[in-house]
C-alpha cells in the first residue's frame, strides 16, 4: 500500500498507531476523525481555518433568514 501512494511519508511507528487507534476505539465517545499524522493534523487546522474565515465573511447573509 505504501508504494501505491507517491510522497507519502512512510516513516511513522505503525504499532504506535496501531495502539493510538485501539485507545480510540476503546473510548466512550471516540472522535470522529483523528488526525495521526503531523500533516494531517496541519491539514485539519488549515481546513477549520479556511471554514472559520468562510463563515465570518458570509455570516450576515444568513441573519433574518430563519426566526
Amino acid at each position: 500500500m505504501r508504494t501505491l501512494i507517491t510522497g507519502m511519508d512512510a516513516s511513522g511507528d505503525p504499532e504506535k498507531a496501531a495502539l493510538a487507534f485501539l485507545k480510540i476505539a476503546a473510548l466512550e465517545n471516540p472522535p470522529f476523525r483523528f488526525p495521526i499524522h503531523n500533516e494531517a493534523i496541519a491539514a485539519a487546522r488549515a481546513k477549520a481555518t479556511a471554514l472559520n474565515e468562510a463563515a465570518d465573511k458570509w455570516e450576515s447573509w444568513s441573519e433574518d433568514i430563519y426566526h
